[in-house]
């Protein structure tokens, strides 16, 4: 029923902005097969999959989504910190999503976050530097946009130790 499916939407779109709850990849689920057209139903339930834990689930998810919408900034954004997390091994790919997401008009201050990650742990300190002050310039510092503070630790850390006052 179309009401019902309104107050589901409704529903998910508030959980997919909230803490992850396992309860909700239910809702945001039923929207998505509701509404295949639209491919930030999906990207939600992937970032709450990706927040609980399941890398898997997430990764098939976006795998999903990325090859109808190839484009799509959220789940190119989403792919890339997904990867990012992996370390070193996944770099170069990570690194390419984070700026396919930037160039698709995804979140600036978590994709430049997330490339400010990347030069830090190749010990390029200016070009962490550089990505970090992009990405705080464009942080908006609400819930919605929030920047990982744990993805900023690390950089400002390796910067403080290792950088030069320069930087």
């Amino acid at each position: 029923d179309g009401e019902a499916l309104t107050s589901i939407a409704r529903l998910a779109k508030v959980i997919g902005h909230a803490r992850p709850d396992a309860r909700a990849l239910g809702y945001l689920d039923a929207v998505g097969r509701a509404h295949p057209e639209e491919p930030a139903w999906a990207v939600r339930a992937a970032r709450t999959r990706l927040l609980l834990g399941d890398t898997a689930g997430a990764e098939a998810t976006l795998a999903g989504v990325l090859s109808r919408a190839p484009r799509q900034p959220d789940a190119l954004l989403t792919s890339g910190l997904l990867v990012l997390g992996r370390g070193r091994a996944e770099a170069a790919r990570a690194r390419a999503l984070l700026s396919a997401a930037l160039h698709a008009g995804g979140d600036t201050a978590l994709a430049r976050t997330g490339l400010a990650v990347l030069a830090a742990r190749d010990s390029d300190l200016v070009g962490a530097a550089t990505e970090l002050r992009a990405a705080l310039a464009a942080w908006r510092g609400t819930f919605r946009n929030a920047v990982p503070l744990d993805l900023l630790a690390d950089v400002l850390r390796r910067l403080a130790l290792e950088g030069s006052p320069a930087v």
